[in-house]
């Protein structure tokens, strides 16, 4: 079975159509997939050596209108396509049971691993805060909504990140009773990296949901849930969503017990 994804397929690094400042951008984003909804514009810049300006421009001859909406499309593409493992070969050999298989293992392989201290602390720090914020890129805002959802039926005020500017403008006039919880697959992540500075500056309590690879995020927060340590590569993208899911669902759970 063969996948038609027009904006994946459409960053060909050897187009015509593109000048050798856009082809740049192009070649890193076709080696690196996955990680391109987790970037800010300015760290593609950096990462790239071209300007914010040359990013947007590559993004129209792309049908996107901007940067954001690009990680937008490429995201939905992502969750469609079967990038899911190293192993996999062809996308011709993907079936319903590799893809069980490799979901199974990843929240096997994070549930094996949780540190029952960190999620006490977790528990406690969830209870004490009367607002909680969360901030989460790409697959990661996902996880953040599962937190919205979840929380909000048991009286959490929970409050999605999602312009920076606004956050920096609420976050000092609740500072008291708040709690930050981060969500990134990498840890490495300008735009939430810069919002985790804002926050700790106020003594906000911080709690990161990232893989167990000992990244700047996990580093800088005061409580850490790790989920499995997964490839950087694209196929891992999709099943870092369901190794954060089945971590918050297990924090959710004891969440309850402590409820009761």
């Amino acid at each position: 079975m063969k996948y038609k994804t027009s904006i994946i397929d459409s960053i060909d690094p050897s187009s015509d159509q593109f000048t050798s400042n856009e082809k740049k951008i192009a070649t890193f984003i076709s080696h690196n997939l996955g990680i391109i909804p987790e970037m800010t514009i300015q760290e593609l810049s950096d990462r790239t050596g071209t300007s914010p300006a040359a990013i947007s421009r590559f993004c129209k001859k792309i049908d996107s209108d901007s940067f954001q909406s690009f990680k937008v499309n490429l995201s939905s593409e992502l969750a469609l396509r079967p990038y899911i493992n190293e192993n996999v070969q062809s996308i011709d050999s993907v079936d319903a049971e590799t893809i069980l298989s490799i979901n199974t293992n990843l929240m096997k392989s994070t549930l094996e691993n949780i540190d029952e201290e960190q999620i006490d602390q977790a528990i406690a720090a969830i209870q004490k805060a009367d607002i909680i914020f969360v901030h989460g890129i790409g697959f990661s805002k996902l996880s953040a909504q599962n937190i919205r959802l979840k929380w909000s039926l048991v009286g959490k005020t929970i409050i999605i990140v999602e312009e920076l500017d606004f956050a920096r403008s609420t976050l000092p006039t609740v500072a008291d009773s708040a709690l930050f919880i981060a969500l990134s697959n990498s840890g490495k992540s300008v735009e939430i990296l810069s919002l985790l500075s804002t926050v700790k500056d106020l003594n906000i309590p911080t709690l990161a949901i990232t893989r167990n690879n000992g990244n700047t995020l996990a580093m800088n927060t005061d409580i850490q849930l790790h989920t499995a340590s997964l490839s950087s590569k694209p196929s891992a993208t999709t099943p870092s969503f369901y190794s954060q899911s089945i971590l918050i669902d297990y924090l959710y759970f004891r969440y309850l017990e402590k409820m009761e």
